[in-house]
Parts: structure tokens; C-alpha cells; sequence
């Protein structure tokens, strides 16, 4: 119906005086099959007629159709990648610092052997934490071919708590003041990895 009327539409301006038209529409053939066609139109000397040549332009529609695929794909990689960035840099960032900073202690400090303890647990939480990190790089990855992802509900003080836990060291050194108060948002309905 959409094309009927488009095309009728086209052709009375045609018959109004404008010399040469072209429009595109769906023509179904004799064997029921639909086909995209171009068609280039214009009124005969008598004011009369209108001639018209058609043409096929179904192949044309498809490349086009591909081809606009291809750049929403293209898209969403560019965008999967810009993400992918943004959670390594942020996300390895953490870990990295945790461990430079027991390194640090280790090499600086004159440490009595519960601290040394103390520092060593640090030490694994932190690579523990670095290779959780590492795996939910390498989900990213397996979740970026697929059109969703797995949501879940996440504790946002249990977020909170491991990363002031991450974080005991530099906290014990510095004791800024933290506040926090999850009342009004206690958790939130998210993918794990891209948090």
C-alpha cells in the first residue's frame, strides 16, 4: 500500500509538468516473488502519456543492506573495544598499584615478621584480585559476540568493601575519612565484569 500510493504520487507530477521523475518501489513478479525497482518516468510530448523504464535495483538494495550491516557491526566492535579499553586500564590499574606498593613496603621498611605475614596475604589478595581481573577481560571478550549479557544483582557494599580492602594499606597510611550509605541503592542490576 505504502509503495501504491508513493508511486501514485509520483506519477501525477509527472502529469502536472515535472519532466523526469525517478522513484524506487517493490513490484511483486509473476512468480510472487518481491523485487526492488527503480523507475525513471516522464511525461510524453501530447501531455498525454507517461513512458517509463524500470530496472531491477534488487541486488543493489541487498549490497546496501550488507553494507549498512557491516557498519552497525563495525560500531558496535568500535564500541566493544572503546569499553574493552576502559575496563583494563581501569580495572588492572588497582591491582598493579596494590602490588607495587607491597613491593615497596617490603624493600623500604624494616618489618617485623607478622607485618612480612601481613604484606604476603596482601600480596595474594592482590594477585587474586589481578587474575579475577584478567578473567572478566577475557569474558568481555566472549561477551561481545554475543547480542546481551548476563545480568545479576550486585551488592554494592560488597563492591565497596573489597575495594576498601584492596585499598588497607594506602587507607592505614593516609586514614582518610569514608563514608558511605547504600540505603537508597543497595545493590544494582548489572554485568559483573563491565563494573
Amino acid at each position: 500500500d505504502d509503495d501504491v500510493a508513493h508511486t501514485l504520487k509520483a506519477l501525477r507530477r509527472v502529469q502536472r509538468g515535472k519532466q523526469i521523475i525517478t522513484i524506487e518501489n517493490r513490484c511483486i513478479r509473476a512468480s510472487g516473488k518481491t523485487v526492488d525497482m527503480e523507475w525513471s518516468a516522464r511525461r510524453g510530448s501530447g501531455g498525454r502519456r507517461i513512458y517509463c523504464v524500470a530496472r531491477d535495483i534488487t541486488p543493489k538494495k541487498q549490497a546496501q543492506a550488507e553494507r549498512e550491516e557491516l557498519i552497525r557491526e563495525l560500531t558496535r566492535n568500535n564500541n566493544d573495544l572503546r569499553q574493552f579499553s576502559y575496563i583494563t586500564s581501569h580495572n588492572l590499574r588497582s591491582p598493579i598499584s596494590n602490588l607495587q606498593n607491597l613491593i615497596y613496603l617490603l624493600e623500604n621498611s624494616s618489618l617485623k615478621e607478622h607485618e612480612v605475614r601481613e604484606i604476603l596475604y596482601d600480596f595474594k589478595e592482590s594477585t587474586r584480585l589481578l587474575s579475577q581481573t584478567i578473567d572478566d577481560l577475557t569474558q568481555i571478550l566472549v561477551i561481545r559476540d554475543k547480542s546481551s549479557f548476563a545480568k545479576e544483582d550486585i551488592e554494592l557494599e560488597r563492591v565497596f568493601d573489597q575495594t576498601v580492602h584492596q585499598m588497607d594499606r594506602l587507607i592505614k597510611a593516609h586514614q582518610p575519612e569514608i563514608t558511605c550509605d547504600f540505603d537508597d541503592a543497595p545493590s544494582v542490576h548489572f554485568n559483573r565484569t563491565y563494573l
